[in-house]
């Protein structure tokens, strides 16, 4: 639906597809593997509802372990010191 995709386009800074000169969005396939994975995610979380999302989010970053954050930062190119 359209307003889902506005309401992700104003949640998510990621998602800001281009627009043609008639003001209409030009999604490329980055965006709609994107839209895709937002999508996914927030299915397999059954997050429906504001709290419910917030829920899968505080759950998530329970479970991410310093070690996981290292190693994503190194996987991005970061040095640890």
């Amino acid at each position: 639906e359209q307003y889902v995709l506005r309401y992700w386009e104003s949640e998510f800074e990621q998602l800001k597809p281009a627009k043609n000169r008639a003001g209409n969005r030009i999604y490329t396939n980055r965006d709609i593997k994107l839209i895709l994975y937002i999508k996914k995610l927030l299915r397999d979380a059954a997050a429906r509802t504001q709290g419910a999302l917030e829920a899968a989010i505080a759950s998530a970053l329970q479970a991410i372990t310093a070690t996981d954050a290292l190693n994503w930062f190194r996987h991005c190119g970061y040095e640890a010191h």
